[in-house]
C-alpha cells in the first residue's frame, strides 16, 4: 500500500513534540524559577503521552505523563552542570510511536566576582623598547568579554585589544600609566584596580663640553655633561685619559664638574660617562687645553680697500691661538655701532661684511680680540684703511665732444697723407722744370714723411678698432 507523502508528513509534525523555556536561554547559576514546557501540538484529547527531558541527548533530566491536552512541565534549579542542549521527546502510549523537538541551548552565567590585573614582568617596570604582557584575571564568573582601559595624567582611553591578554611587544615612553580591565558576562560586570606600569628610558649618550672662568688670579674649566634623554636617576662620571676622577648620582640630566686648570698647558683627555641602570654610556672625547689669545691679523677683500659706492668690502680676522676668542670690531677709533643695515657680522664674529659701501664708510678698521674668561687680556691687530671712491658718470654731451675731436684729426692727418704722396709721385707740378729738381730732390724727404704717414695710419686703424 503505498503512503501519501504529504499525509506522512502531517503525522511526523502532530508527532514531534515543542519545546520551550519561560525566560532566557541564558540564566544565572542558583536560579530556581526555569522551567522547560513541552506539548505535542494538535493531539488526541485521549492520547497519552510520555514526555521525557534530556540534557545533551543523553542524561536524563524529567520524565512527565501527559493525558488528554495536558502540556509537560520540567521545574529546574539552575547549577554548574546545568549548561547544554535540551531536547524532549514524546512517547505516544496508543501507538508507542516517538518524537523528538528542537532543542534549546542553555547557557549558565557565573556572576564575575575579584578581577584583578597580572603583569609580565611582575613588577610592571619595564625599559623603553622591552616586552610587557597585562592579563585580566576573574576569580569567578565564565563566558567573558573583556575591555582594557589606559589612563594617564591627562586622559583616559579604551584600547582597541580585547581579549583576556594585551601584549605591547616594545614598550615606548609615552605607554606609561594606569592600566585596568573590565570583565563581563552580560549578567555581572567586573571592574579591576589600576596597575601602574612604569617605563625606564635609557640615558641617551651624553655631550660633553667646556668652558674656563677666572678666579682673582687662578683659572678652573668647567666641564658639563649633558644627556637629551634617561630616567632618573643617572649616575654621571668624569673621565681624564680613560681615569675615573669624578662622579655624581643626581636627578637631572646634565652635571658640571669644576678642575683648577693652567693656561697654554694640555690638561688631558676628558670622557663623560653616564648610567642608571642598563649598560654606562660614553660621550666623545673632549681634550682641555686653554690658550690665550696671540697674533691678531686683519685682512680685507679686495685688496688694496679702494672701492666705488656700492661695491663690497669683507674683512676678515685671525688669530694664531686663542681657545675662546671673543672679536670686537673699531672704526675710525670707535667701536663700531651696532646698525644692521650697513653691515653683517658671521655667527664667530670675526668677518665683518659691508655688502654696500658709501662714503661714510671711509676710514680706517681695526679688529680687537679678547679672551673670554679674561676681558683684561685683549690685541688688536694693525689698522686698514678704506677709501670709498664716488663715481662721477660722463654726460652726453661729453662724449660728443670727444668723438668730434677724434673724427677731425683722423680727416686731417689723411689728407696730409694724400698730399705728400702727390710730391712723391710728381703729380703735384708736371709741368715744371723746376717741379722735376724738387721732386728729386724731395724724394728722400718724402721717403721718411709717408713712412711716418704709414705709422701714422696703422696706428689710427688699430685706435679706430678699439
Amino acid at each position: 500500500m503505498k503512503v501519501d507523502p504529504s499525509s506522512q508528513a502531517t503525522t511526523l509534525a502532530i508527532i514531534n513534540p515543542v519545546l520551550r523555556l519561560n525566560g532566557s536561554s541564558e540564566v544565572r547559576l542558583g536560579y530556581s524559577g526555569l522551567s522547560f514546557f513541552c506539548d505535542v501540538p494538535q493531539r488526541e484529547a485521549n492520547e497519552t503521552v510520555h514526555f521525557t527531558l534530556y540534557r545533551n541527548e543523553t542524561n536524563t533530566v524529567g520524565e512527565h505523563i501527559s493525558r488528554g491536552n495536558e502540556e509537560a512541565t520540567f521545574a529546574h534549579l539552575v547549577r554548574n552542570t546545568s549548561e547544554g542542549m535540551y531536547t524532549c521527546k514524546a512517547t505516544f502510549q496508543s501507538t508507542n510511536k516517538t518524537g523528538l523537538s528542537q532543542g534549546i541551548f542553555l547557557t549558565v552565567l557565573v556572576p564575575v566576582e575579584d578581577v584583578t590585573v597580572e603583569s609580565d614582568p611582575p613588577s610592571a617596570k619595564v625599559w623603553e623598547g622591552e616586552r610587557l604582557t597585562l592579563t585580566c584575571n576573574a576569580a569567578k564568573g565564565n563566558r567573558l568579554r573583556y575591555e582594557w582601559h589606559f589612563k594617564t595624567k591627562t586622559a583616559t582611553m579604551k584600547l582597541v585589544t580585547s581579549g583576556r591578554s594585551t601584549t605591547i611587544h616594545r614598550v615606548l615612553e609615552n605607554q606609561a600609566g594606569n592600566y585596568s580591565c573590565v570583565a563581563d558576562n552580560n549578567l555581572t560586570a567586573g571592574y579591576s584596580q589600576d596597575i601602574e606600569v612604569e617605563v625606564k628610558v635609557p640615558v641617551s649618550i651624553p655631550r660633553i663640553w667646556y668652558s674656563v672662568h677666572k678666579q682673582v688670579k687662578n683659572y678652573s674649566a668647567r666641564i658639563t655633561c649633558e644627556a637629551e634623554r634617561g630616567s632618573p636617576p643617572v649616575t654621571f662620571t668624569l673621565l681624564r685619559n680613560t681615569r675615573k676622577i669624578m662622579n655624581n648620582t643626581r636627578d637631572f640630566l646634565n652635571i658640571t664638574f669644576v678642575l683648577p686648570i693652567t693656561l697654554d698647558q694640555n690638561m688631558g683627555i676628558f670622557t663623560c660617562q653616564a648610567e642608571n641602570g642598563k649598560k654606562p654610556v660614553h660621550s666623545d672625547t673632549q681634550m682641555v687645553y686653554v690658550a690665550r689669545v696671540r697674533g691678531v691679523s686683519l685682512e680685507s677683500r679686495p685688496h688694496p680697500l679702494e672701492v666705488s659706492v656700492n661695491e663690497e668690502m669683507v674683512f676678515t680676522c685671525s688669530v694664531e691661538e686663542g681657545t675662546f676668542p671673543v672679536y670686537k670690531w673699531m672704526f675710525n677709533g670707535h667701536h663700531l655701532q651696532a646698525n644692521p643695515d650697513s653691515y653683517s657680522l658671521n655667527q664667530q664674529g670675526n668677518i665683518l661684511t659691508i655688502p654696500s659701501a658709501t662714503l661714510v664708510h671711509n676710514g680706517t678698521y681695526v679688529c680687537s680680540v679678547c679672551d673670554a674668561f679674561d676681558k683684561t687680556h685683549c690685541i688688536k691687530s694693525a689698522a686698514l684703511q678704506a677709501e670709498v671712491k664716488e663715481v662721477v658718470p660722463v654726460s652726453i654731451e661729453v662724449v660728443a665732444v670727444a668723438f668730434g675731436c677724434f673724427l677731425f684729426l683722423v680727416i686731417i692727418l689723411s689728407v696730409c697723407c694724400v698730399v705728400a704722396f702727390k710730391y712723391r709721385t710728381g703729380e703735384y707740378n708736371p709741368n715744371s722744370g723746376v717741379g722735376m729738381e724738387k721732386s728729386a730732390i724731395w724724394d728722400k724727404d718724402m721717403d721718411e714723411q709717408l713712412r711716418d704717414c704709414s705709422m701714422d695710419n696703422s696706428d689710427l686703424e688699430s685706435v679706430t678698432k678699439m
